[in-house]
């Protein structure tokens, strides 16, 4: 049996391309961006703490005041 032999492109054809070499800038930027994300994050995670206890702290005067005593997760007439 004969092959024949085509100028159309194969389906298979290798299409990955070679990368250029990392420049010591760019390794930088990347390692400023991991920092930065890593920063805002921990940010982030503080704001909540803040407005979490900020919220328990308003909750507890909350129950100071409606029930006249500490709160001590019982009711003073108990």
């Amino acid at each position: 049996m004969f092959t024949r032999r085509t100028t159309e492109p194969s389906l298979f054809v290798d299409k990955r391309v070679a990368t250029p070499p990392v420049s010591d800038s760019s390794v930088c930027f990347d390692a400023f961006l991991l920092v930065k994300v890593f920063l805002l994050r921990i940010l982030y995670f503080q704001r909540i703490v803040a407005v979490l206890l900020r919220f328990l702290e308003v909750r507890r005067k909350l129950e100071y005041n409606f029930f006249g005593a500490p709160a001590t997760g019982k009711r003073p007439d108990s």
